[in-house]
């Protein structure tokens, strides 16, 4: 397990201790029942309670699908807790919609130039080129966290990582790829030494190293990474859709899996 998801995580849970200990103090053992009545209407309850949510958030952001999570030996173990925080829909645009007309009607009732820049900058964003934070959040959903059984990976595989699954995820498809290609050659160089053969003579080499069958497997099918990397770097008329990006993704993810 990395050192920085342990921290996070830690303290995540100490936060929603805290909070639920403050909540029975206040309101008592039932008092998820007394929130929403009068006697939960205070600040005191309320400062609690956004703790409280804040802490399930931060539990899930310790979820997310780039964190690399060692030494676990049965994901549904902790699994459960990418539940939450997790919505059936993500009307992000809709509501960036009615803050920029909020704002707009605001400036113009009431000369308001803060309401006016307000206004201005989330029109700008809801036109930015391939803003698309609805589709990131449900594709954020579909991918799990990185459950391997060693201590961790390299640092520089953990910063690669992440880079290859947001690009999958903000839909850029092609980076996605030629990502998950540099780590497969990366971790092969780390283990067998930088040379210049050709990657799928590498990981044919490296696949003889290993007798378990599932393992031999997990290396092969890096060829298919690499393949599809060839596609979009040497045939411009060539771009990978959603689909061949989480393919390469999912094979990237297996392999390190298999090697750490």
């Amino acid at each position: 397990m990395t050192r920085s998801y342990e921290n996070n995580w830690t303290k995540a849970i100490n936060k929603l201790i805290n909070a639920n200990n403050k909540l029975k103090d206040i309101l008592g053992e039932d008092w998820i029942k007394k929130i929403y009545t009068q006697e939960g209407r205070t600040n005191e309850v309320q400062n609690a309670v956004e703790e409280w949510d804040q802490a399930f958030i931060d539990m899930r952001s310790c979820m997310a699908p780039h964190s690399v999570i060692g030494g676990i030996t049965d994901e549904n173990d902790v699994d459960g807790w990418r539940e939450l925080g997790k919505r059936d829909k993500y009307p992000i645009i809709d509501k960036l919609e009615m803050a920029r007309f909020h704002y707009d009607e605001q400036a113009r009732d009431y000369d308001d130039e803060d309401a006016r820049e307000c206004a201005d900058l989330l029109a700008m964003l809801l036109k930015f080129p391939f803003f698309q934070p609805d589709a990131w959040f449900k594709k954020e959903d579909e991918m799990k966290p990185l459950y391997i059984k060693g201590a961790g990976v390299p640092d520089w595989l953990l910063g690669r990582y992440k880079e290859a699954v947001y690009a999958y995820i903000y839909g850029f498809n092609n980076a996605a790829i030629s990502i998950c290609r540099s780590i497969v050659e990366g971790i092969i160089g780390n283990k067998i030494g930088y040379n210049k053969l050709e990657l799928r003579r590498k990981i044919e080499f490296y696949m003889s190293s290993f007798k378990d069958e599932k393992q031999k497997t997990a290396v092969w099918n890096t060829n298919k990474v690499n393949t599809l990397a060839n596609k979009i770097l040497h045939d411009v008329s060539q771009s990978a859709n959603d689909n061949r990006a989480k393919q390469a993704l999912l094979i990237t993810r297996d392999f390190i899996k298999t090697i750490y």
